[in-house]
């Protein structure tokens, strides 16, 4: 079973190769993401290191949790 991680935390993925406008990006942890070339910072190529932050945006999910709320009345 995977394990949680904390509300907040970053990541380490590095440029595989490109191809088709798409970064193929790789994690220490052997994990594969496809990422448009259009999302990352201009000059990317293999073998560079790109590191993620991830965490929830709670003020934006409790805006859109209203929104629905209000049009479901």
């Amino acid at each position: 079973m995977p394990t949680r991680r904390k509300k907040k935390f970053e990541v380490n993925y590095t440029v595989g190769r490109i191809e088709d406008g798409d970064a193929i990006l790789l994690s220490g942890e052997h994990n594969i993401l496809n990422v448009p070339l259009s999302l990352l910072p201009k000059g990317i190529k293999a073998g560079n290191i790109l590191k993620f932050k991830v965490e929830r945006n709670l003020e934006l999910e409790r805006k859109r949790e209203a929104e629905i709320l209000s049009i479901q009345k």
